[in-house]
């Protein structure tokens, strides 16, 4: 490489400084080449490029200065459509979830209803037979109570389920129970699984209104899982 391809080119700092390339020291390789600016401050050619710190403004550079350029551009162009092609799924994905929400089942109320723990329909689990899954759950709670909790209505099993002495592994276990007693709805109960396939990819959500954010979502807050449970459940009935 010459010199004189180089000296007494003019650059411009990003800080928009005009400078003068008063110096160079070659090497066999570009990205080894270091320019002495006027300010007395010496930069290696390659960073200098690669961090856009300085640009030429004569177009009369060297064929392999111009070749690296080239290549310089034709990164950022690569770098430059990966991020586009990013931002694009990052909004498709955005405009999914927006469709999805319009669409989702919020509540198990009306049409719905079956999905709900309330639904009044009679669940055999583990040996015993209950009027509804609210009341086959709660009699988890503590094994050697679950025939009292045998032919009551949800809401007196949940009021029972607050005053007996709960299992010391509740905690870990409870989930795997509510997705067992449901599986037990709707396999014994085939009308429900139909229609709980023909919710199809619905998003379903427990919507509630008395604070319950662990099994539905309250006030926009909320883990789902009762919600997530019948989506696996869906799932494995859609196959």
């Amino acid at each position: 490489m010459e010199q004189k391809s180089l000296i007494n080119q003019t650059v411009i700092t990003k800080t928009g400084e005009s400078l003068t390339i008063i110096g160079v020291e070659e090497s066999q390789n570009l990205k080894d080449v270091v320019i002495k600016l006027s300010n007395g401050k010496m930069y290696n050619l390659y960073l200098c490029f690669k961090s856009g710190f300085v640009r030429f403004k004569n177009d009369e550079i060297i064929k392999e200065l111009k070749t690296f350029i080239n290549k310089e551009e034709e990164e950022l162009e690569r770098l430059k459509k990966i991020e586009e092609e990013r931002i694009k799924k990052e909004l498709e994905k955005q405009r999914l979830e927006k469709e999805r929400m319009e669409t989702a089942i919020k509540e198990f109320r009306g049409e719905y209803d079956f999905l709900s723990n309330f639904y009044e329909v009679d669940i055999t689990y583990d040996g015993f037979t209950y009027k509804n899954s609210e009341s086959a759950f709660q009699a988890q709670k503590d094994l050697s109570r679950r025939s009292e909790f045998v032919g009551l209505t949800p809401t007196q099993s949940k009021r029972l389920g607050r005053k007996v002495n709960l299992r010391s592994d509740w905690e870990q276990v409870k989930i795997k129970i509510m997705e067992e007693i449901l599986r037990c709805k709707f396999d014994q109960h085939p009308d429900l699984k139909e229609k709980l396939i023909n919710t199809g990819d619905r998003l379903l959500i427990e919507g509630n209104t008395w604070n319950d954010t662990f099994w539905g979502v309250c006030r926009g807050n909320g883990k789902n899982n009762l919600g997530l449970l019948l989506m696996k459940l869906r799932k494995e009935y859609q196959q």
